[in-house]
């Protein structure tokens, strides 16, 4: 087996944005694992290293963080390589061995398993999905979310919420940035020129629980699924007010330090998980806090971390294969695989200086 990793730009609309503008050029390592065997047929599989800081910044350290990539995935190369010859099921148990490979991040993890599930699933002339979703134990009527052009968008302005109105789109991402009533009242102003819709509300910590309580009678007549992380307060440190919300709330950067166990999540009292891959790391982890989702009655939320489009791609796959998820912005339904996939292609085409064609007939 061969990996090679590199550095490359994708000057392609990609359609990430966060709530204040939207990235036009994505940096990434991409990762490339050709396998030797011959069931592989010389194919090589594709997948985004990790996000890069300052979310498609230049990086000023990007050469000494792709050499320490490199040589960090030269040392396990036959480990790799024997995994890819096992039965899918158990080379899928046995990525959880990635988790003891130090020191590889959560997001190095990540992208390596998405190259080897890509690569499994060719072997056994399947879908990563299938892979998946036998993995997760995912029952055929699980359910998806809307369909992936009319997935929840995340808006910050009055013209992208009727843009995104006039392609049906019915639910809604919005960003509270403050406390202040200027912030609050550019909310509700947003909100009501859609009062039919369905709202997620991303309020970045920035509230006090009595801020909270304020603000949703307010906007008590409204459709909100639910608020992300609103509360600057960690649980039990606001004179018990938390415990007094009786509000749908969904709990996202906690995650990246907690660990998938019930006795941890219970004090928050969110009936949202939002997983993120690049975040979580491994399809283990991810299982595990599916586990802790059904425990509890809580949905999950699979996202994406503003990801170039070969990790929003296997976030899609994600999202279609664990049970209890909801759309997040900018992934959807099945189809929505597809679509991010021909994307992706084209933009990492795009960075080697090919065309689709030649790219998918040459390679890298």
């Amino acid at each position: 087996m061969t990996i090679k990793i590199e550095w490359r730009a994708l000057n392609v609309p990609l359609g990430v944005r966060n709530s204040q503008e939207e990235f036009l050029e994505r940096e990434i390592f991409l990762l490339c694992i050709t396998p030797k065997h011959q069931s592989f047929q010389g194919r090589s599989f594709l997948a985004e290293a990790a996000p890069l800081p300052n979310y498609g910044q230049k990086a000023d350290n990007r050469e000494l963080v792709l050499a320490a990539y490199q040589e960090l995935l030269d040392r396990y190369l036959a480990f790799l390589e024997d995994l890819l010859l096992l039965p899918a099921k158990q080379a899928l148990e046995e990525l959880r061995l990635l988790e003891k490979l130090r020191p590889l991040s959560r997001a190095a993890q990540c992208s390596i398993e998405a190259a080897l599930l890509s690569a499994i699933a060719f072997k056994h002339r399947t879908t990563r999905q299938d892979l998946l979703r036998q993995f997760f134990q995912t029952k055929p009527e699980k359910i998806s979310g809307p369909p992936f052009d009319k997935a929840c968008r995340l808006v910050s302005t009055q013209a992208e919420l009727q843009e995104a109105s006039a392609l049906g789109v019915n639910h809604f991402k919005l960003k509270l940035l403050g406390p202040q009533q200027e912030q609050r009242q550019s909310l509700k102003e947003l909100m009501k020129s859609r009062p039919d819709a369905y709202y997620r509300i991303d309020a970045n910590s920035c509230l006090k629980a009595t801020e909270l309580k304020e603000l949703a009678n307010e906007l008590q007549d409204f459709r909100i699924e639910f608020w992300e992380d609103p509360l600057a307060e960690s649980p039990g440190t606001s004179d018990q007010e938390q415990a007094q919300l009786f509000l749908p709330l969904a709990l996202d950067e906690p995650l990246a330090h907690l660990e998938p166990q019930a006795k941890q999540i219970k004090p928050y009292d969110a009936s949202f998980l939002i997983i993120k891959p690049m975040v979580q790391g491994s399809i283990h982890r991810m299982r595990s806090w599916s586990q802790v989702a059904d425990q509890l009655d809580q949905r999950l939320v699979l996202s994406h971390f503003l990801d170039g489009p070969l990790s929003r791609s296997y976030a899609n796959d994600l999202h279609c294969s664990l049970p209890k998820t909801l759309s997040p912005p900018g992934l959807g339904d099945h189809k929505g695989s597809k679509a991010l996939l021909e994307s992706s292609l084209e933009a990492v085409a795009s960075a080697w200086g090919k065309d689709l064609e030649t790219y998918l007939r040459e390679g890298p």
